[in-house]
């Protein structure tokens, strides 16, 4: 009596694509496609450039919200201070957000898609 490995492995031959096949072309993504994974490792490097240039901004904010603390003459300075670093995070993060999701609808595949 064949075993329920021997059935499985028979099973999928006989449908005349393997496990490997079906994990190479996940997603509507085919890493067999040299052109899929041209344009897979274009849009990680875009995707890489988008991320560490966002950082540099967010931490020159983080310079700049430190420079307003150290010269508040007081509560409402520190304040305001606070008021402009908060609003300029959203601000910043809602823009970045954006940017991504404009990358990812590059990406090959049906994930790409998913993201509107």
């Amino acid at each position: 009596m064949p075993t329920k490995q021997t059935e499985t492995r028979n099973d999928r031959s006989s449908t005349g694509t393997s496990g490997a096949q079906q994990l190479y072309r996940m997603n509507g993504f085919d890493w067999t496609s040299p052109a899929d994974i041209q344009r897979s490792a274009l849009v990680t490097q875009r995707a890489i450039g988008e991320i560490w240039a966002f950082w540099a901004k967010r931490l020159r904010a983080y310079a700049d919200y430190a420079d307003a603390i150290a010269g508040a003459h007081g509560i409402a300075d520190l304040a305001e201070a606070q008021s402009e670093f908060v609003s300029r995070t959203q601000a910043e993060w809602a823009e970045e957000s954006q940017h991504i999701a404009e990358i990812a609808r590059e990406a090959p595949g049906r994930a790409a898609n998913a993201v509107n």
